[in-house]
């Protein structure tokens, strides 16, 4: 992803998902409240409104320009690893969630899928790379690793 994202009208949340991966470079966000950037399967609810999402592989990488959330109340990275080599600004909170894991959307509760360890990454959260998080508040989790 290059460059910004706007939402037109109303404000609305806004959700990329690509099991295979994400890369962001310059990427950013104008006008919604909540971004998720997942490797996971969106899982809706009998409504309709989005439930949870199974994370089972694939990397999301900010790299170069880096990701500009600021003017989000909240931005979501759930992947498998998160590979941080510049800079996320977020707003209120950014939210980086590693690992192979089911994430409820409204509660960002994380329950433990199985699985082997035979696609398992070397590491989970990398931003040693020139990389860092800058919001009022981050969290990083990666609950197989007992961190987070």
């Amino acid at each position: 992803m290059q460059g910004p994202t706007e939402i037109l009208g109303a404000q609305a949340e806004y959700v990329v998902a690509n099991p295979n991966g994400i890369s962001c470079n310059g990427c950013g966000f104008i006008h919604t409240p909540r971004v998720t950037l997942t490797t996971g399967t969106p899982s809706l609810n009998a409504g309709g409104g989005l439930d949870h999402i199974n994370v089972e592989k694939g990397t999301v990488t900010v790299e170069g320009a880096g990701l500009n959330a600021s003017q989000t109340s909240a931005l979501d990275i759930l992947s498998r690893a998160a590979d941080i080599r510049a800079a996320i600004y977020g707003g209120d909170s950014i939210h980086v969630i590693a690992g192979r894991n089911q994430v409820d959307y409204n509660t960002r509760g994380i329950t433990l899928l199985p699985g082997s360890s035979a696609d398992k990454p070397t590491v989970a959260v990398d931003s040693s790379e020139l990389g860092g998080m800058y919001a009022g508040k981050s969290t990083s989790s990666a609950p197989k690793l007992g961190w987070g």
